[in-house]
């Protein structure tokens, strides 16, 4: 267990090795189910660390960790027990996990190939000799064309409205309040109603890519100026617009560094490859399709880490108990 500066953060080791200072070793005894402990120590991790100490870094002593209480079954079947339950759900997350990463490789790889027109929306790749050479843009797709942004879409940043956090305290409602990389807070008014694409202007993410820098925002909702503001023109099908914008990169545009930002002006000028709207359209389907997979992975796993947390809140404290015929796989 890390008992320095993160505490509380456990494994179980399965292999012989030597620790440094910052962590605790513990061998459980006999009568003691040592994953039953594990599970104890991170459910309790906010508890351990309020006996920690320090200046530079906060600390506990192994004397002070020793001489913490643990409530537990006294039947080592019975920790067994509960082990097992939440060590099923910890698997079936841990292979949700593994799926979505999967899914996502697939969605980077299916988006680079049908955007660029590499592959056809029917799955067929397109020959070397159906491609142009821009000099500055590189390949383009015969049928296809390079339009900027300002010409895909009409910018609409003139309607945000910034409000401050401690003004938002006294208008809160249903409305999401939108930033650069997401909702920040709920409004009880509305600038925007209707079908927009949100690109970060300013902030980190901008050269992180933690979360979309480009993302469609549907309904009645209020934006600040830390987010461009963005409605697709006619012929334009505004996922794909919004799939191209997500799909670029856009570091040698940024400017400043302590706070990275893209102003409207170079925004605009940004040039996307499109073909037809047809075209547009049938490629978002096929993007969506993978899309919806990720969505309906991502819901599944939300529930299973919900799930965890209530077995721990509830197995860990006694509050429920495991029947003994129960059979865990």
């Amino acid at each position: 267990m890390s008992s320095r500066a993160t505490l509380g953060e456990c494994a179980i080791a399965a292999v012989p090795l030597c620790t440094n200072q910052g962590f605790i070793s513990i061998v459980c005894n006999p009568e003691i189910d040592n994953r039953f402990l594990l599970y104890w120590i991170k459910q309790n991790a906010s508890y351990i660390s309020r006996f920690s100490a320090g200046t530079t870094f906060l600390e506990i002593p192994r004397r002070t960790f020793g001489r913490l209480r643990v409530c537990l079954p006294i039947s080592e079947q019975e920790q067994a027990r509960i082990a097992d339950l939440i060590n099923a759900v910890d698997r079936t997350i841990a292979a949700t996990q593994a799926s979505i990463a999967a899914v996502h490789k697939l969605k980077r790889g299916l988006m680079q190939n049908l955007l660029t027109g590499k592959l056809k929306p029917d799955g067929a790749w397109r020959r070397d000799d159906e491609f142009d050479i821009d000099p500055k843009f590189g390949r383009v797709p015969k049928g296809w064309h390079l339009v900027p942004v300002k010409d895909a879409t009409e910018n609409l940043d003139s309607k945000r409205k910034p409000v401050k956090s401690e003004d938002r305290a006294l208008v809160q409602g249903t409305y999401p309040y939108y930033g650069a990389s997401g909702i920040v807070d709920y409004v009880n008014d509305y600038i925007f109603d209707g079908e927009y694409i949100l690109f970060g202007e300013d902030g980190e993410n901008l050269l992180s890519r933690k979360v979309p820098l480009a993302f469609i925002v549907r309904g009645k909702f209020w934006a600040n100026n830390h987010a461009h503001v963005l409605q697709a023109r006619k012929g334009y099908d505004i996922e794909f617009i919004c799939d191209q914008l997500e799909s670029n990169d856009y570091r040698r545009l940024v400017i400043g560094s302590a706070q990275p930002k893209i102003n409207q002006a170079q925004l605009a000028k940004v040039r996307i490859c499109a073909p037809d709207y047809e075209q547009q359209v049938e490629i978002t389907k096929v993007i969506g399709t993978v899309k919806k997979v990720v969505r309906d992975k991502e819901g599944k796993l939300i529930v299973l880490q919900k799930l965890k947390k209530s077995l721990m809140q509830n197995l860990l404290t006694g509050k429920v108990r495991i029947p003994p015929d129960l059979k865990i796989e």
